[in-house]
C-alpha cells in the first residue's frame, strides 16, 4: 500500500479566473484597461457595438473580461451583464435570458413598465429569430419585413427610448462563446445582429478565432474563408490578447512544481531540477503555452507524484505526465513497449541504427501521432526518457530512470508494484545495519532478509549504489553485514548476488587495526570460493582506472595487499576441509583453489596445505585425487580421466613431502588403464598411481 508523501503539497487543479489586478500575474491589467477605455470612447446614443476579445483556450479571457468590468465599475452611468448563452437549450430560452440580463445590467432599467416593454419585445422576437437568416441581403429583408409590422416596430422603439432616457449605457459580456454548436453560434450571432440596432447597448465577446471559425463553417457551406469573412462583419472590434509571456508561464511553473525538487534528496544530489529544465526548454515549453496548460500540468504533476515520492525520478516522472496530457495514444503503449524501451536495441551498424528509425517511425504511425513538429518532438521526447531504445542516444544518468528495467513500472502504477521494494527503505535497511551491535534477519524482512528471492536480489542491486554514500567509519560494520547475508542466502549464488556489492566495500574498507580481524571476517564467508568473484572484480576495477589514469605498471589496491594472507589463510582451512569430506566436491575444491592462486600467496599455502600432510590433518592422496581432471570428448562416445597434474599439486605440497609421505601400494596399470570409469575411487587410483610415478622418475633424476 502507497502512503502519500506528507511533504508534497496536493495541488488541486482550478481552471479559477482571476477577479482584480492584484491577482494579475500575466500582465494583462494594461490591456483591460486599454479595452475599457475603448468602450467609454463610443459616443453615446451610438448603435451597438461588437468587441472581440480573442485569444486559446486557456489564454486567459475570462480572467481579462473580469478586469475590463472591473475597470468599468467605477461608472455610475455604466451598466455591465455577463451573457450565457451556452446554458440555454434552444431561440426561446435564449431571447429570454437575454433581456433578463439587459434588465439586471442596471438599476435604472428595473421599473415595471421597463419589464413590460421587454416581455413584449421578447415574445416577438422569437419567431422573427427562428424566421431570419444570418447572410447579407436576406437577412436585412427579413427583418425589415418585422420592421413593417407596426406592433414591433413601435415596440421595438418605445425599448430603444427607454434604454436611451435611462441614460444608462450597457455592456453585455459573452464568454465562451467557442463553447457553443455551430447552431448555437448562429442563434446568438442573429441575437446580436437583431438587437444591434438599440442605442448604447455594446457586447464584447470572448471566444478562439479558430474554434469559431470552426463551428460556423458547416453552416457556410464548409468554407473557411466565408465563415472568417462572416465573422468579421459581426465583431468591429476583434482585439488579440496578448500571449502569455514564457517567464510568466515558467514562473508558475516553478512555483507548483517547488516541492516536487525540494522535498526529494535524490532529486537535489541528481540534479533533477536541471534535467527537467533541459526537457522544457527544449520541448515541453511550446505545449505549455497558456495559463490553463501550465496550471493543468502543475495540477496532475502533484497529483500523481504524491502517490510515488521517493520512489521514481522526478524530471522521468514530469515529462511522463507531459507525454500523458498531450499524447495519450503513445502514453497508453509505452508498457507494450517496455522490453525495447528498457534493454535497447543493437545499433552497432548503420542497417541496425535505419531499422530503429524505422521501428519508431512505424510504431507513431500506428499510435495515429500527427506528423510534423508534434511528431518529431514526441521522437525527441521520448529519445530522453528511453536513451537505450534510440540510435546514438547518450547512456542515461541519474538514479531511478524510467528507463532502468527495476523502475519502469513504477511509473505507470503510481507507486510500488508488487514484488518491488522502496528504495527509501533499502537505504534505512542498509545504513541502519552500521548502527547495531547484532543483526537480526527478522529486521531485515521486508528488503535484505525478504522471504522472496526477488526481493533479496532487489535490495542487493539498490544496495549497490549506496556504497558510495556510506562513511568510512560505517563501512567495516556494512561489510560485515553483507558476508553476514551471504552466509544465509538459501537460493542465490553468493558469489554472483553480492559481487559488486562486496567488492564496493572493500575497496573503500579502512582496515582494522589487527592484521588477524580480516581472518576473523573472512572466515565468516560461506567459503573463501564465494569472494572469488569479488576479488575479480576489484582486480578489473582497479585495471580500469590504471588505463584511465595511463600507468604504466598495474598498482595493486593496499587492500588487496592486505587480504593476500588472510585470505591464504582461510583458504588453506577450506581446501583441507574439502579435501577431507566424506563426499568430495571437486568444483567447490578447485573453486577455492583457484582464489588462493589468483589473490592469496602460494608460498604461505603451500606451508599451511604442507603442514596439514605432515601433520596427518590433510591426506596425501585425497588431496591429490582432485588434481586429476576429466577430459571432456567430443569425438568420442564417453570422457575420460587424465593423468594427474603435478605441476599444480606441487604449488600446494612441497616436494620433499610428497617424496617422503608414505603411500598405499601402487596399484597396477590395468586397474590405472580403465579410464572411461570417472567414479572418485578410480581417481584416487589414478592419483596414487601418478604419485608413484612421480616418485619413480624424481629418484632417477636424483641418483
Amino acid at each position: 500500500m502507497n502512503e502519500l508523501n506528507p511533504v508534497t503539497a496536493y495541488t488541486p487543479f482550478s481552471d479559477s479566473d482571476i477577479r482584480s489586478a492584484a491577482e494579475d500575474r500575466l500582465a494583462r491589467t494594461p490591456f483591460a484597461a486599454r479595452v475599457a477605455e475603448l468602450i467609454k470612447s463610443i459616443p453615446d446614443g451610438s448603435d451597438s457595438t461588437v468587441i472581440g476579445v480573442v485569444g486559446p483556450w486557456g489564454g486567459g479571457k475570462t480572467s481579462i473580461l473580469n478586469l475590463i468590468r472591473g475597470e468599468l465599475s467605477a461608472s455610475s452611468n455604466m451598466g455591465i451583464a455577463q451573457f450565457t448563452p451556452w446554458a440555454m437549450s434552444d431561440s426561446s430560452s435564449l431571447i429570454a435570458e437575454f433581456f433578463a440580463t439587459l434588465l439586471a445590467s442596471h438599476e435604472n432599467l428595473k421599473s415595471s413598465q421597463q419589464r413590460d416593454t421587454f416581455k413584449k419585445l421578447a415574445q416577438k422576437l422569437s419567431p422573427a429569430l427562428g424566421a431570419m437568416g444570418i447572410v447579407g441581403k436576406a437577412a436585412d429583408a427579413v427583418f425589415q419585413g418585422f420592421l413593417e409590422t407596426g406592433n414591433w416596430q413601435r415596440q421595438f422603439q418605445e425599448l430603444d427610448d427607454l434604454i436611451r432616457s435611462s441614460g444608462v449605457r450597457i455592456l453585455i459580456t459573452v464568454d465562451d462563446v467557442d463553447r457553443l454548436h455551430g447552431d448555437e453560434v448562429l442563434t446568438l450571432i442573429k441575437t446580436i445582429r437583431m438587437l444591434g440596432r438599440f442605442h448604447n447597448v455594446h457586447y464584447i465577446l470572448a471566444y478562439d478565432h479558430n474554434a469559431l471559425v470552426d463551428a460556423l463553417k458547416p453552416s457556410l457551406g464548409g468554407s473557411h474563408r466565408r465563415a472568417s469573412e462572416y465573422l468579421e462583419k459581426i465583431v468591429q472590434y476583434p482585439l488579440d490578447i496578448p500571449p502569455a509571456q514564457e517567464s510568466q508561464l515558467k514562473a508558475i511553473l516553478d512555483e507548483g512544481l517547488a516541492s516536487l525538487f525540494s522535498d526529494d534528496a535524490m532529486a537535489i544530489l541528481n540534479d533533477d531540477r536541471g534535467l527537467f529544465q533541459l526537457s522544457y526548454d527544449q520541448e515541453l515549453k511550446r505545449f505549455l503555452n497558456t495559463a490553463r496548460s501550465v496550471k493543468r500540468f502543475v495540477a496532475q504533476a502533484t497529483h500523481y507524484y504524491a502517490l510515488v515520492s521517493e520512489h521514481v525520478n522526478v524530471s522521468d516522472f514530469l515529462v511522463l505526465t507531459f507525454l500523458r496530457l498531450h499524447f495519450p495514444t503513445v502514453y497508453g503503449r509505452l508498457q507494450g513497449w517496455r522490453n525495447e524501451l528498457t534493454n535497447g536495441l543493437d545499433s552497432s551498424t548503420k542497417e541496425a541504427r535505419a531499422a530503429i528509425e524505422e521501428l519508431w517511425a512505424r510504431r507513431l504511425d500506428e499510435a495515429d501521432v500527427v506528423i510534423g513538429d508534434d511528431r518529431a518532438a514526441l521522437l525527441r521526447v521520448l529519445r530522453s526518457l528511453f536513451p537505450p531504445a534510440f540510435a546514438g542516444a547518450q547512456a542515461a544518468d541519474g538514479a531511478r530512470r524510467v528507463c532502468n528495467p527495476e523502475y519502469f513500472d513504477r511509473y505507470f502504477v503510481f507507486g510500488l508494484p508488487e514484488g518491488d521494494i522502496s528504495d527509501a527503505k533499502v537505504r534505512t535497511d542498509f545504513f541502519g545495519a552500521a548502527r547495531v551491535d547484532a543483526f537480526v534477519e527478522q529486521d531485515f524482512a521486508a528488503t535484505f532478509a525478504s522471504p522472496s528471492p526477488d526481493v533479496r536480489r532487489l535490495a542487493v542491486s539498490k544496495a549497490e549504489p549506496l556504497v558510495e554514500e556510506a562513511g568510512y567509519d560505517d563501512v567495516p560494520a556494512l561489510t560485515r553485514f553483507v558476508i553476514f547475508l551471504m552466509r544465509r542466502e538459501p537460493d542465490a549464488d553468493p558469489r554472483y548476488m553480492f559481487a559488486p556489492l562486496l567488492s564496493g566495500l572493500l575497496m573503500k574498507h579502512p582496515g582494522f587495526r589487527e592484521e588477524n580481524e580480516w581472518k576473523q571476517l573472512l572466515s565468516e564467508l560461506p567459503g573463501i570460493r564465494s569472494l572469488g568473484t569479488v576479488l575479480d572484480r576489484m582486480h578489473a576495477l582497479t585495471r580500469s582506472t590504471d588505463l584511465l589514469l595511463d600507468y604504466e605498471d598495474e598498482v595493486e589496491p593496499e587492500v588487496l595487499t592486505r587480504l593476500r594472507a588472510p585470505i591464504t589463510e582461510v583458504a588453506v582451512a577450506d581446501l583441507v576441509s574439502l579435501a577431507m569430506t566424506e563426499h568430495p566436491v571437486w568444483r567447490d575444491f578447485m573453486e577455492t583453489y583457484a582464489v588462493v592462486s589468483s589473490h592469496g600467496d602460494m608460498r604461505i599455502a603451500m606451508e599451511g596445505m604442507t603442514d596439514a600432510v605432515l601433520n596427518q590433518r590433510l591426506d596425501l592422496v585425497n588431496l591429490a585425487t582432485f588434481f586429476v581432471y576429466i577430459e571432456t570428448k567430443t569425438t568420442a562416445p564417453t570422457d575420460v580421466l587424465l593423468d594427474i597434474d603435478m605441476a599444480r599439486l606441487l604449488t600446494l605440497v612441497s616436494p620433499a613431502v610428497v617424496r617422503e609421505t608414505v603411500l598405499a601400494p601402487c596399484p597396477d596399470e590395468v586397474a590405472v588403464g580403465e579410464r572411461t570409469n570417472l567414479s572418485w575411487d578410480q581417481r584416487r587410483k589414478v592419483a596414487l598411481y601418478g604419485l608413484h610415478e612421480w616418485r619413480g622418475k624424481a629418484s632417477e633424476i636424483a641418483g
